[in-house]
């Protein structure tokens, strides 16, 4: 193999390896901006959902539960459990399916 040759191969595994850091690079920076936009997205879920009426239910239920009730857990899992056969949404229900 001629010097011509190895060069030639040595700028295009130069060239491969370049390419395929820069791709690695994008592909970072786009994972990085879909983290904080779904960071925003739960955060305005958070948001929405400790002034939303619809989980007034759920709100009280958890309170009893940090008191100390012993039936509150079970009235947790029924409200879940009739929202969701309902179709309602629960504190717990995220974005993604």
């Amino acid at each position: 193999m001629g010097s011509n040759e190895a060069t030639f191969f040595a700028l295009i595994a130069f060239g491969l390896c370049a390419v395929i850091w820069n791709i690695n690079d994008r592909l970072r920076s786009a994972n990085r901006k879909l983290d904080l936009v779904l960071e925003q997205f739960d955060g305005l879920r958070h948001y929405l959902y400790e002034i939303d009426p619809q989980f007034d239910d759920e709100r009280k239920a958890f309170a009893l539960l940090d008191d100390g009730d012993i039936f509150a857990g079970a009235d947790c899992m029924q409200i879940e459990r009739d929202k969701e056969t309902s179709g309602r949404r629960t504190l717990n229900t995220t974005f993604a399916p």
